[in-house]
């Protein structure tokens, strides 16, 4: 059946322009962070590795936000900081904290240098977050933020995917074309 290899096709090409896209914010992630780590004090990058919420790393939720702050506080341009505000705010989508998610998203949104930060796997930030939102503001009745945050990723992030999560199907990256019309679905 024609129509099975063409779908069959288009899914093929689709997980090459994702992985080639998850590639390079890869590359751009490790250059910005070895660019703080020529810039900045030999600090930065310690307190880097102590504010991140890793398995395995043996640091305690005291000294990981002490560590934070402090980065918040003395490199507030650094990607590095960026990028720990970024897992933080990822993390708590994953647990349904808006409230913490709206805090960590205007932390990015302050410093446009922060616009591409980027998980270790490869998750845009902002433009993940700005739909996490957009679905929480639509589910709480929000609708005119709910349509700024469409707005902003049809504006500035039409080339970046999302990770999104549908029911049967599992874990799924859809490009942000596709996320709008959704979000167009659901505010009308």
């Amino acid at each position: 059946d024609p129509s099975i290899l063409l779908q069959m096709y288009d899914e093929y090409a689709q997980r090459n322009q994702v992985a080639s896209y998850r590639q390079k914010l890869l590359q751009k992630d490790r250059e910005d962070l070895d660019a703080d780590s020529k810039n900045y004090e030999e600090e930065l990058m310690s307190l880097y590795e102590l504010a991140r919420h890793r398995r395995g790393s043996g640091t305690d939720r005291e000294t990981r936000e002490k560590a934070f702050e402090e980065m918040v506080e003395k490199y507030p341009d650094a990607y590095a900081t960026a990028k720990v505000i970024a897992e933080r705010a990822v993390r708590s989508a994953f647990r349904r904290n808006t409230t913490a998610v709206e805090e960590y998203y205007q932390m990015l949104r302050q410093n446009d240098k922060f616009a591409t930060v980027t998980t270790d796997r490869g998750l845009e930030v902002l433009p993940n977050i700005e739909h996490y939102l957009a679905q929480q503001y639509l589910q709480d009745g929000r609708i005119e933020d709910a349509r700024g945050l469409r707005d902003s990723l049809d504006l500035n992030f039409s080339d970046s995917y999302i990770l999104t999560r549908e029911p049967g199907t599992g874990w799924k990256w859809l490009p942000v074309s596709q996320i709008v019309s959704k979000l167009d679905q659901q505010i009308k």
